[in-house]
């Protein structure tokens, strides 16, 4: 006579085995997929320098070209600046002195009103020596005193302008003091220094 109750169904060693291997993968699993998740959630955020340019899709970086032309450019706008300004004040600057203009009188403690006296005009460089290359135009006038100015030597052709001839390093001209009392001449020429004569005019 058997006992009463419920039965309980045999399990073979196999399907044991079977049960805990399932069970396990699933931990397995479980673990594996809370790890990335926490890794996708936790991940900062992309900190992306304006200089490059990203390709999310094919993973790549590039450096921003068009970046380093802006930088150029403005390093060619600095530099155009400058050589603008520099242009600026070489405009407002005196050319360099090829020279200096002398008179060549020996008589000027002799000068009378009225009376025609034959001076010269020269050319030297800045080392003081003698300047013969090229013809060069001078102009006369007045410091004070009033003259009438000539431009050969017996007061006979009235010009204030003159000009010393190529290979020259002088040219002679002449004046005519109006008035008695101090006077003075000046004589004037592009890139030299100005010769300038005072003395005194003296009553006939």
């Amino acid at each position: 006579m058997k006992p009463c109750g419920i039965t309980r169904p045999s399990v073979s060693p196999d399907q044991t085995g079977l049960t805990r291997l399932a069970l396990i993968i699933s931990l397995v699993l479980v673990a594996v997929v809370g790890t990335v998740t926490y890794t996708v959630i936790s991940r900062p955020t992309d900190i992306r320098d304006p200089n490059m340019t990203y390709d999310d899709d094919n993973n790549n970086v590039n450096y921003n070209a068009n970046s380093g032309a802006n930088a150029a450019v403005n390093a060619n706008s600095a530099a155009n600046s400058a050589l603008t300004n520099r242009s600026k004040i070489s405009e407002n600057e005196s050319p360099a002195s090829q020279g200096r203009l002398s008179f060549y009188y020996q008589y000027f403690d002799r000068v009378t009103v009225d009376g025609c006296h034959a001076v010269a005009v020269q050319r030297f460089d800045p080392a003081g020596e003698s300047v013969t290359t090229g013809s060069l135009t001078v102009s006369l006038s007045a410091s004070s005193g009033i003259f009438e100015f000539f431009s050969d030597v017996d007061c006979a052709t009235a010009g204030s302008d003159i000009v010393i001839p190529n290979g020259s390093i002088s040219i002679p001209f002449s004046f005519m003091p109006k008035t008695a009392g101090a006077a003075g001449l000046t004589a004037t020429a592009d890139q030299y220094e100005s010769a300038t004569q005072d003395f005194t005019v003296k009553a006939k």
